[in-house]
């Protein structure tokens, strides 16, 4: 379903696991940076983004392991 990460399978299993970490790592940290910042001209703060993300990433793996199950 996604080229890009398809690619870096396609490589082998090290290869996207270590491309996998780095998205999820680099993005958590730059939200932790960036945690005092505001978003959308100043009506969310970033910190507000980091208490949702956890629900949603797991809606995100919840959507892939039912895809894996059904396809």
């Amino acid at each position: 379903m996604n080229p890009v990460m398809d690619f870096f399978l396609k490589l082998g299993p090290f290869q996207f696991i270590l491309v996998k970490w780095f998205l999820t790592a680099f993005g958590l940290i730059s939200l932790l940076v960036l945690k005092n910042y505001y978003l959308w001209q100043g009506r969310v703060r970033t910190v507000a983004v980091l208490v949702i993300l956890p629900f949603l990433y797991l809606m995100l793996v919840s959507y892939e392991i039912y895809m894996m199950v059904h396809i």
